[in-house]
């Protein structure tokens, strides 16, 4: 078992005001439920959810604040489980605004401690939460920018309103906004007059944004994009980008299941989604 100490006392000491002395006990003193992760002991672990790489699980104790993301041999491939319990624990430090706090793993990265979020489903009330709170700004000029195409004045909700899914009495929905977000992330670094071009997001805009969308769909992506970047506009928008263009992530795979908000409703990522060759 590994630990960030000083990270996780700075932690507590923000959160809760306590003090704990520096000794290697520590770990298993505060987490005693750490020595029945491997193996898993079923009496002491609640399974809450899981995917293709990973089962995910609540210890009984601390079901409320606390999960472990445990890799599984589906597909006898259980590499890819620890990959992402690995980049998953590496953002949590990178972009603690957009990953769950990550607190304790295993050596070999078979399972990993976080925070415990509530994942958003489709159609969830709390995906309006999660525009308010992180992106006010953005759903905001989503709903009234406009922009010149093609010589032409075009309204980007108008534009975007044919291509949403989650659409309600021809308004977009929040579930709707953060598509869009997400489209907006992968278009607006892939173009060559894009001051934040990488190699990555052209992968993604390629993969995910090709022929099916339409060119003046790209022009409201990029035009969102370029107003999310400046940080005075939602700056959460622009570590997300950071986030996926770093760690080389998948925003395709951002929506409901995968995506949630903390006890503020804070934005998280919470399935990592590494893009691995198949």
């Amino acid at each position: 078992m590994k630990l960030l100490m000083e990270n996780w006392r700075k932690f507590v000491n923000e959160e809760e005001g306590e003090q704990f002395p520096p000794n290697d006990d520590y770990e298993n003193s505060y987490f005693p439920w750490l020595n029945h992760i491997s193996p898993l002991d079923s009496s002491k672990f609640d399974r809450v959810g899981g995917g293709t790489y990973r089962e995910v699980y609540s210890p009984k104790s601390d079901s409320e604040d606390f999960v472990v993301k445990i890799a599984t041999n589906r597909r006898g491939r259980i590499e890819e489980g620890r990959d992402m319990n690995e980049i998953e624990f590496e953002a949590s430090r990178k972009f603690p605004n957009v990953f769950p706090k990550a607190y304790s793993h295993a050596d070999d990265w078979s399972w990993v401690v976080t925070e415990r979020i509530t994942i958003l489903k489709p159609d969830d009330v709390h995906w309006d939460e999660l525009i308010v709170v992180n992106f006010p700004d953005i759903k905001e000029f989503i709903s009234k920018g406009k922009f010149v195409y093609n010589g032409e004045e075009k309204s980007i909700k108008n534009v975007l309103l044919g291509a949403d899914i989650f659409v309600v009495q021809n308004e977009l929905s929040s579930e709707g906004v953060f598509f869009h977000i997400t489209q907006a992330l992968m278009q607006g670094g892939s173009g060559d007059s894009s001051r934040y071009k990488t190699g990555w997001s052209k992968k993604m805009a390629d993969q995910y944004l090709g022929s099916e969308t339409k060119d003046v769909e790209k022009a409201a992506y990029q035009i969102i994009f370029d107003y999310g970047m400046k940080s005075e506009n939602d700056p959460i928008f622009n570590e997300l980008y950071r986030a996926y263009t770093d760690l080389k992530l998948e925003p395709s795979d951002w929506g409901a299941g995968n995506i949630g908000i903390d006890k503020m409703s804070n934005l998280k990522i919470a399935d990592a989604s590494p893009y691995f060759e198949m």
